[in-house]
Formats: C-alpha cells, sequence, structure tokens
C-alpha cells in the first residue's frame, strides 16, 4: 500500500525500507526510504470520531502549508501532482511530509534552547493571523464531561469499579476544573488559527534545532492561551525557568508580552479532562476503538488522574510560580 502512497503523491523512486514510527499512537506514521528520498507517510485516522474530520484536516492543512512558507520550523508538507495534501489509497487517507532525522523529544521538561526556539516559532505562527474559511469543521468545547463526571462514575461502575473510585476520588478536583473554566475565554470562533498541540511529542530535535510536527489537530486558538499551555508543557508542568525560556523566546521573535494568568489554562486542563474521560471510557470498555487502544488507555488513567489536582493547584498560583 505504500507504494501506492508515493505513486499517488508523485514521489519518484522504489521503497528500500520502510518503518512504522513507535511514538505515533493517534495516526500511523511510517519512515519511508526510497532511492530518492526520505519521507514521513501518515495514514490518518479518526481518533476522536469527529462528523466533520475531513473538514477539519483540510483547515489545518491549509494553514500548515502557510506556515511552512512563512519559515516555521517543520517538517516540508508534501502535495499531490494536483496540489492535494491529501491522497485516497484503498479507501484510506494519507499524507506525506519529507522525513526530519532527527530524535523524538522525551516527556520531560525540555532544555532553555529549545523552549526559546519553540517560543519564537509560536510567535511567527501566531503573527500569521490567519482565518479559517470554515469554523463548523472544529470541534467545540462544552462543559458535558464536567458536567456529566457523575453519570461517567456511575457508568464505569458497572463495568470496572476500580476505575469507577478512582475517578469518584477527583471529584472535587473536576469541580475546580470547571469553576475556573467558567471565567475562561471559550468561543474561539473569531481567533486565528494556531497548532493547537505544541507538546514534546511533536517535537523532533534535529542538528539544527527543534522542528514542530503533527499539524493535524490545527484549529482556531487564543494566542494567549496557546502561549501559556506551551510554556506549561515545555517545562514539564515542573521547572519554571523553561516556562519562562518559552515566553522570553515568543517575545524575542515580536510575540505579544502576555502576563500569564490562571484564566489562560483554564481550557487546557478541561481539554486534558476530556481526553482523561476518552482513555477512562476505553479502559473499561465503555468505548471501543481497539484492543491496543484499550490497553494504552489503562495505563495511562492513573497517571492522568493523579496528576489533576496538582496541575489546579499550580495554576491557581502561576504568577508567582512563574517568578520563581
Amino acid at each position: 500500500m505504500l507504494d501506492e502512497v508515493l505513486v499517488a503523491f508523485g514521489l519518484p523512486g522504489k521503497i528500500i525500507s520502510s518503518e512504522r514510527v513507535g511514538r505515533a499512537w493517534s495516526n500511523r506514521v511510517f519512515h519511508v526510504c526510497t532511492g530518492e528520498g526520505e519521507y514521513a507517510i501518515k495514514q490518518l485516522l479518526n481518533p476522536w470520531n469527529q462528523p466533520d474530520w475531513l473538514g477539519w484536516l483540510q483547515e489545518a492543512a491549509e494553514f500548515e502549508l502557510k506556515a511552512f512558507a512563512a519559515g516555521v520550523s517543520m517538517p516540508r508538507p508534501i502535495t499531490a501532482p494536483d496540489g492535494s495534501v491529501f491522497v485516497e489509497t484503498r479507501s484510506e487517507t494519507f499524507r506525506a511530509h519529507d522525513w526530519s532525522p532527527g530524535d523524538p523529544c522525551r516527556d520531560g521538561p525540555v532544555d532553555g534552547d529549545t523552549a526559546r526556539s519553540v517560543g519564537a516559532d509560536l510567535a511567527r505562527i501566531h503573527a500569521l493571523h490567519h482565518l479559517p474559511n470554515r469554523t463548523d469543521v472544529f470541534p467545540t468545547l462544552t462543559r458535558g464531561n464536567i458536567d456529566g463526571w457523575d453519570e461517567l462514575i456511575l457508568r464505569l461502575s458497572r463495568h470496572d469499579q476500580d476505575l469507577a473510585r478512582r475517578a469518584a476520588a477527583v471529584s472535587p478536583v473536576v469541580r475546580r476544573i470547571g469553576a475556573l473554566l467558567d471565567r475562561s475565554v471559550t468561543d474561539f470562533s473569531a481567533q486565528p488559527m494556531s497548532h493547537g498541540d505544541v507538546d514534546q511529542k511533536n517535537l523532533i530535535l534535529t542538528s539544527a534545532g527543534p522542528v514542530l510536527c503533527d499539524w493535524d489537530v490545527a484549529s482556531p486558538w487564543p494566542p494567549r492561551q496557546e502561549l501559556a499551555r506551551t510554556a506549561l508543557s515545555l517545562a514539564g508542568w515542573k521547572v519554571p525557568a523553561v516556562a519562562r525560556a518559552v515566553i522570553a523566546g515568543y517575545q524575542a521573535a515580536g510575540g505579544e508580552g502576555y502576563q500569564i494568568v490562571p484564566e489562560d489554562l483554564g481550557v487546557d486542563v478541561s481539554v486534558g479532562l476530556d481526553w482523561t474521560v476518552l482513555c477512562l471510557e476505553r479502559a473499561a470498555g465503555l468505548r471501543d476503538d481497539g484492543e491496543q487502544r484499550r490497553r494504552e488507555a489503562y495505563e495511562s488513567v492513573p497517571g492522568q488522574l493523579a496528576g489533576l489536582s496538582a496541575r489546579l493547584d499550580l495554576i491557581g498560583n502561576i504568577e508567582t510560580w512563574l517568578r520563581s
């Protein structure tokens, strides 16, 4: 099938080797080497079961091409002969990029140089002020998982008592997330496009510096909120100096001098909670996304739940924490 994908993209040469990339979980990514070049071939899935998934991908890809043209550090997107960034092969959807030789960024706080470089790229992304053609294709933020937490615990209890007990233990934290979200900007409909998921799993560390990959969830984001979530993510929610380095790189590249406040992180923790709910449903068998997804979810849920309270405490003290 990969041979057919290369032909559809008009890429020359025959496959010499191919290997599935291990850390890619939401889509399937292959490192493909031919006599003419090296490529990342991505089989696009729909892990969130979004009804307008393809429309979302199209908006994200259009923005990605604009970011690449603006000099953001990222793998080169490859287009098919007809100009499309997608090809269909055997009823599956694929994308292709030049392969970026380097190492995946490890989990945990990054070094200061990486933090400043990513902050500068984030400023370049925000400077594009790219507005999508359609806003109806993006997922909308709701309080559904916050307001439905007690009902989720009941559903979990019918399938896995241990998961239900773990979820019940963090009920006060979920209510705190709801209170923070009530004070946050949640209507993104008039916001410009951005990457939307700038963190360690989407960084490749090359000899020329970090490059930002996986633009498939690009969507409208308030710039100050994305700066806040990027700074905290690259800091591992542990090292204030790394968060400050992201902000310094952002401002040195022309980004706004935002003063991060708790409300800038309300959406981030709410989106994180949405992901935790999805994993709980997978782990308990309430959502059937395959055995591999169920195992991954079961392994990750305890850590996700345990980290909620610590993150809320840090957010409530964010201005002092950043100065520490």
